[in-house]
């Protein structure tokens, strides 16, 4: 069998599997296919009116609390991204340097530069 005709079968294929396949609004967002699981979002408007730059900061919270990181007092991403605000300055930074900070108190490589305070 040539390469084209069997290029062609299987985009039939997989034509057929996307047609077959119902497209349902509750499988589009992951927080409603996954039971149990809640849409996460900081209102950093609210929290604080000094963090401009933490925007990193509130979207690393939000993944922390859905990817059920939360304990203790910091038991949701507001409590988390209050955490980051008492402990960051308001400078804009990485939300890998933030998980880093706060599963295992690594700070970043040049913390004056990088919203570390």
């Amino acid at each position: 069998m040539s390469g084209r005709k069997l290029l062609q079968i299987l985009l039939v294929f997989v034509a057929f599997v996307l047609a077959a396949a119902p497209a349902s609004a509750s499988d589009y967002y992951l927080w409603d296919a996954i039971p149990g699981t809640t849409w996460h979002d900081v209102d950093k408007t609210v929290a604080n009116t000094d963090d401009d730059n933490l925007c990193w900061a509130a979207a690393c919270s939000n993944v922390l609390d859905w990817g059920g990181w939360d304990s203790g007092a910091l038991d949701t991403e507001a409590a988390m991204f209050e955490a980051f605000q008492n402990h960051w300055t308001d400078d804009g930074s990485y939300m890998s340097y933030g998980w880093d900070w706060y599963l295992n108190g690594t700070l970043p490589p040049r913390p004056g530069r990088l919203g570390a305070g």
